[in-house]
């Protein structure tokens, strides 16, 4: 079993481990990701929930069959109840968080093998009330404190509610705003989707400076705390505020992109060779930014490996409302199609047992 081992409002001790898939650059496969190596590692027999936080909630129209998809949204008011909104909705109206509503927490159940915390457009709304309580958390405010930490509320309540919980995953948007901030503060892994293209080299330059940022201003508000008299050790949020950024960068996965082949051999098209040569090195900067106790072992690269280019059976998938992995004929899987689903179920089945055993090395291990 993995996870953090911690300590919660909840009695007991807390196993989950909690990742994010997270780069601010778009178009990188990342809720196509998330989904099919969730499937993996359900497939592993480990407990998975995945949380989707993207406004544009793709996660939760991939996940969810279209009679479904209608059910839970066709009534904004209802929809708002049976998602992850009727958790962070007391944070978008300036009230304390409930943490009552944790033994609540609604999640979906589909062919994936993992549950889903559907999304909701009014996530995008959170932006604008954290952006304002992240001033009262610099100031060491409890109440920006405790806004700002909301997601480790929800990991605990979904580890609460869910009987050896293994993972909570999170689908994020791509973007460096305050709810994506707040979600990696709660998290103990992250690794970034990218795509072999420049954007990619700049969206790593984008996340150095965005967690150097970040770190500097956590530790200023500890010391605030520190010199403060109160005891505030009773708070649900005390033991995460005290770790600081306890967050750790396990790696980064690559799309794969088409080559070329010559007599018979495939070959690096010169473009995509330059960037790919390149990420390697924006990835370890990265890398370094952080405490972890994740360390690569000898000539272990960040590369957690290469997402294989599916063609129009990801389109497949989605219509089917199907990890790849568990597309059938009844789906629309034609003749060699069989073999280049079992060719990628064996190909994630990798990339899932190397991403196991990084958030094994991780802080998220006893």
């Amino acid at each position: 079993m993995l996870g953090r081992r911690e300590r919660t409002f909840y009695q007991g001790e807390s196993l989950v481990h909690a990742a994010a898939f997270f780069n601010n650059k778009g178009g990188v496969g990342k809720t196509t990701s998330v989904a099919n190596l969730g499937n993996r590692l359900a497939a592993m027999g480990k407990k998975v929930v995945v949380v989707d936080l993207d406004p544009q909630c793709n996660m939760t129209q991939y996940f969810l069959g279209d009679a479904d998809w209608e059910d839970l949204y066709l009534d904004s008011a209802s929809s708002a109840d049976r998602t992850v909104w009727s958790f962070v909705r007391p944070i978008n109206q300036a009230q304390n968080l409930n943490t009552q509503r944790a033994d609540d927490i609604p999640v979906e159940n589909g062919r994936f093998g993992f549950r889903l915390v559907p999304g909701h457009p009014f996530v995008s709304r959170l932006d604008d009330s954290l952006a304002e309580q992240w001033g009262n958390y610099r100031l060491a405010k409890p109440g920006g404190i405790e806004a700002t930490l909301w997601c480790h509320l929800l990991i605990s309540g979904l580890d609460h509610q869910i009987s050896n919980l293994d993972y909570v995953l999170f689908d994020l948007g791509p973007s460096l705003g305050p709810l994506n901030r707040s979600v990696l503060m709660a998290c103990d892994s992250f690794i970034s989707p990218v795509s072999p293209d420049l954007f990619s080299l700049y969206s790593f330059d984008n996340l150095n400076t965005w967690f150097n940022s970040l770190k500097k201003s956590i530790k200023m508000t500890k010391s605030i705390v520190d010199e403060e008299v109160e005891d505030w050790s009773e708070n649900w949020w005390f033991e995460k505020f005290s770790e600081g950024l306890a967050v750790e960068f396990l790696g980064y996965m690559s799309q794969q992109y088409v080559t070329r082949t010559t007599k018979g051999e495939r070959r690096k098209t010169k473009a995509y060779s330059r960037f790919l040569d390149e990420i390697p090195k924006r990835a370890d900067s990265l890398y370094q930014q952080f405490d972890n106790k994740f360390k690569l072992n000898n000539d272990e690269e960040l590369l957690v490996g290469i997402m294989p280019h599916m063609y129009s059976m990801v389109s497949l998938a989605h219509e089917a409302h199907s990890p790849i992995a568990g597309l059938t004929s009844a789906d629309g899987l034609t003749g060699a199609q069989f073999r280049q689903r079992d060719k990628y179920v064996e190909d994630m089945d990798l990339i899932c047992r190397n991403w196991v055993d990084r958030m094994e090395r991780s802080n998220g291990a006893k």
